[in-house]
């Protein structure tokens, strides 16, 4: 799959970006790690609750009873920061390469520009991150506490938010390819 599929005009190639090149497969694993190392930590808080929590005997095995004020309060949080996960970090990601064009991006060689994508694909990826698993701690705490299914609802969609957020070679290229398009603009 050589072409961007989130892309409109002229595509450019994976050669085009170097994606294949050391610094790139570095640079991609480590933030691999990172989502792992976010999602280990959702994990890990998902299995204490699950092996602490004891069941409620007013609301049943699955806490299908009415919700508490703590539940809706993480559904709702979820719901915010699932929103915000799409918004915020492309708002950081375009401040970053306004910043970027300021300082005379365009000039600068073929490494210097990578490296600076590199760092802000970085940050734009450990927000977006950070955002989900700050509400998916929210909703385990709310589980927790408010005994109800609809917290574990939550929690699951954020996660799922988690995993779908991995970074791959093709993601970081097509982001690359698209960001040195609006900068040539």
């Amino acid at each position: 799959m050589n072409e961007n599929p989130n892309s409109v005009g002229e595509q450019l190639s994976f050669n085009y970006t170097n994606v294949h090149r050391p610094e790139f497969k570095s640079a991609i694993r480590g933030m691999q790690l990172i989502t792992a190392s976010l999602m280990l930590g959702a994990l890990s808080l998902l299995f204490v609750v699950m092996f602490t929590l004891e069941p409620d005997s007013d609301s049943g095995p699955l806490g299908l009873g009415n919700p508490s004020v703590i539940t809706l309060a993480g559904v709702a949080f979820g719901v915010l920061i699932a929103v915000s996960h799409f918004v915020v970090p492309g708002i950081i990601a375009s401040a970053k390469l306004k910043q970027a064009c300021a300082n005379q991006f365009m000039e600068k060689d073929e490494s210097s520009k990578q490296q600076v994508l590199i760092g802000i694909y970085r940050t734009h990826l450990i927000v977006g991150l950070a955002l989900l698993e700050g509400a998916a701690f929210f909703n385990l705490i709310a589980l927790m506490l408010g005994k109800n299914v609809l917290s574990w609802c939550a929690f699951c969609i954020l996660f799922c938010f988690l995993l779908s957020s991995i970074p791959t070679r093709d993601k970081f290229s097509f982001w690359v390819q698209d960001k040195l398009r609006e900068m040539s603009l």
